[in-house]
């Protein structure tokens, strides 16, 4: 059996680095980088999410800054109108935070407070119901134009949910106390032919409504008579029985 023969390095390749060795190095090299790299890489990340929760602990600060603000607001709009005598008789327990002696003095403090809140806020949803709550004011108030101008936006810009068939029905009063009967003919009768409209009832007696303030007696008629008879148990029903005897007499 012949005996393997040895191979010698020379001089000149024992001072080279081994190929296996020289390739460990580098593996090691390698991972050691990828170490560093993952290090880094993990670090942003943690960055990262530091940053994103950071980001929405200031959202949600900034969202509860708005609904506070929104609630104030609106703690001003439904505060009611009371004498100073009638707060002091009112149980302790219950009375109001805000009253106000007049529904001008409600109304107005109410307009500035919704104007306040939508310098910085008119385009969160919060801010689309300050511009419906807005209309509501400037019509208490008289300003038909603004609280049609503020009814108007706040359809124009998507609404909100059954907020929207609300200020069909407030937009509609507008014409109405305008005069604009066709107008809000229309709008009422958007109540009345939605399909999910959650003011049907509402819509038809004011459809009836309008027919009277224009003059047309037979349409407010049948209007009335149809409204009596698919709501027999509306709120409204001794209204419009009351309107249709007023008809019904007076074409005899």
């Amino acid at each position: 059996m012949a005996t393997p023969k040895k191979v010698k390095l020379s001089k000149k390749e024992l001072k080279q680095p081994d190929e296996f060795q020289s390739q460990g190095e580098r593996i090691v090299a390698q991972i050691s980088e990828n170490k560093k790299t993952i290090q880094l890489v993990f670090g942003a990340l943690v960055l990262v999410g530091v940053i994103a929760l950071g980001v929405n602990a200031f959202l949600s600060s900034q969202a509860d800054k708005v609904s506070q603000a929104f609630a104030k607001a609106m703690e001003v709009y439904e505060a009611p109108v009371m004498t100073d005598e009638e707060y002091q008789q009112a149980d302790a327990r219950y009375r109001p935070k805000t009253y106000f002696p007049t529904e001008e003095e409600k109304y107005t403090k109410s307009l500035s407070a919704f104007d306040e809140f939508l310098k910085g806020n008119a385009g969160s949803n919060l801010g689309l119901l300050a511009m419906l709550h807005r209309g509501n004011c400037h019509f208490h108030l008289g300003n038909l134009d603004k609280a049609a101008s503020d009814y108007q936006a706040f359809l124009q810009k998507g609404a909100l949910g059954d907020f929207s068939f609300l200020a069909h029905q407030n937009l509609g009063q507008v014409y109405d106390a305008k005069g604009e009967f066709d107008k809000a003919l229309a709008e009422f009768q958007k109540l009345v032919d939605e399909k999910d409209s959650p003011l049907k009832e509402q819509g038809a007696f004011f459809v009836a409504h309008i027919y009277y303030r224009k003059g047309d007696k037979e349409k407010a008629k049948e209007a009335l008579e149809k409204f009596i008879e698919n709501y027999p148990e509306s709120s409204l029903k001794s209204k419009a029985e009351k309107r249709l005897e007023s008809l019904t007499s007076s074409q005899s």
